[in-house]
């Protein structure tokens, strides 16, 4: 049984939700693979979770300060901030429960 099929068993009336949310969840993990190619697991695991405390903070300083200004981002759309917010809280579970190699 696939994970789709798993959450409609647990909550049957949301389908269409559920159905956004795995694809929201594939779309954070394609950009978190394409990101880690480039940035390498040098960068996490050097900072551990303080840096990726830092790095959320950055994130939800610029997604407050577009919010609240209402104005459009010049660079990375606000979906994107939204992205790298949800690989960066999965990166810190993965820290969390596993030692991710200095390379």
């Amino acid at each position: 049984m696939d994970l789709l099929q798993r959450l409609r068993q647990i909550c049957p009336q949301d389908q269409e939700v559920l159905e956004e949310y795995i694809k929201t969840i594939e779309q954070a993990a394609v950009l978190f693979a394409k990101k880690q190619a480039d940035y390498g697991p040098g960068n996490i695991a050097k900072f551990g979770e303080i840096g990726l405390l830092v790095r959320m903070s950055d994130k939800l300083e610029r997604l407050i300060n577009l919010i609240t200004s209402k104005r459009e981002p010049n660079n990375e759309a606000i979906e994107d901030t939204l992205l790298d917010i949800l690989n960066y809280a999965a990166i810190w579970l993965i820290v969390r429960r596993v030692s991710i190699p200095h390379r």
